[in-house]
């Protein structure tokens, strides 16, 4: 590890779900910092406890987790970049985790290496690269005995379902990252053209901070528009798509193209849609 123009430090947030094991992990970053000489900030949450008075998944529970203590941290330590550790593999991942669960177009698409301030620099190298390394420099690391169990989607894929698609190509995890790469310049085409429809499309609402839309305008749309339109109108009411599914765009369509009335419809995290007069409101409700 070499650090010439930048300083770095370490955030290491133990789980508490595997025991042992976890303080083990603790144990190994805490040591390998002090050798190294890095500045490094621990916390321990107990995430499996949190993480029963949550409707959200404990995967999802410790993403939300790992990334408000990330965030406090950059902020306490005055950082400007947060370093992930994901690899290419993660990518290819993610992509069938997506395809299995019948996402669209935005959830096959590469999430790229630098966001906002989370950097990914080992995106471009597969595991079995950064494992080799590792064994060919004579590193030390810790494995996480959790990445064995099958009761995990994403072990149960990177155990069983690629090592099956590998079988039919050699090279599938690199074609996967090609396909989501294709994918990914399309979506962001597609996403230009919506931002300028939605533009036209939207209206003032003097009700509430969001806009309202032209109903007649959206169904003149092209129907992959439409479904983007909506999304978007629903992402600036709600503060992200979190919950949202196909379902509930589809249920908003529905909406707008068979009623013949004032109607309403309600969807998840207290957004209420409405639909008047030609026109379709949303309201947000602090749950």
């Amino acid at each position: 590890l070499e650090v010439s123009s930048f300083s770095l430090a370490v955030a290491h947030l133990n789980h508490l779900a595997r025991g042992e094991d976890s303080n083990r992990d603790e144990d190994f970053v805490s040591n390998l910092c002090q050798k190294l000489g890095l500045k490094i900030f621990i916390d321990r949450i107990d995430v499996a406890k949190i993480s029963l008075n949550r409707v959200a998944s404990f995967q999802e529970t410790a993403r939300n987790i790992r990334h408000a203590f990330l965030n406090r941290i950059l902020s306490e330590w005055r950082g400007d970049l947060v370093s992930l550790g994901h690899n290419a593999d993660d990518q290819v991942e993610s992509f069938l985790i997506n395809i299995l669960r019948g996402s669209g177009l935005l959830g096959l698409t590469r999430t790229p290496s630098k966001k906002g301030r989370y950097i990914r620099p080992l995106y471009g190298c597969f595991r079995s690269e950064i494992e080799d390394y590792i064994g060919l420099n004579g590193l030390k690391h810790c494995s996480d005995v959790t990445n064995l169990k099958t009761h995990y989607l994403r072990n149960k894929i990177r155990l069983g379902l690629i090592p099956f698609l590998k079988s039919f190509n050699p090279k599938i995890k690199s074609s996967l990252i090609e396909t989501s790469g294709l994918l990914t310049d399309d979506e962001d085409y597609l996403q230009k053209e919506v931002d300028k429809i939605f533009s036209k499309v939207a209206i003032n609402d003097q009700e509430s901070n969001f806009p309202s839309l032209r109903v007649d305008l959206i169904i003149k749309q092209h129907p992959a528009i439409q479904k983007r339109l909506l999304r978007q109108a629903i992402l600036q009411a709600k503060g992200d798509l979190r919950s949202i599914s196909s379902r509930h765009i589809f249920d908003v369509l529905r909406l707008i193209k068979h009623s013949v009335s004032a109607s309403e419809i309600h969807l998840p995290d207290g957004l209420t849609v409405f639909y008047n007069d030609g026109k379709l409101s949303f309201r947000k409700t602090n749950l």
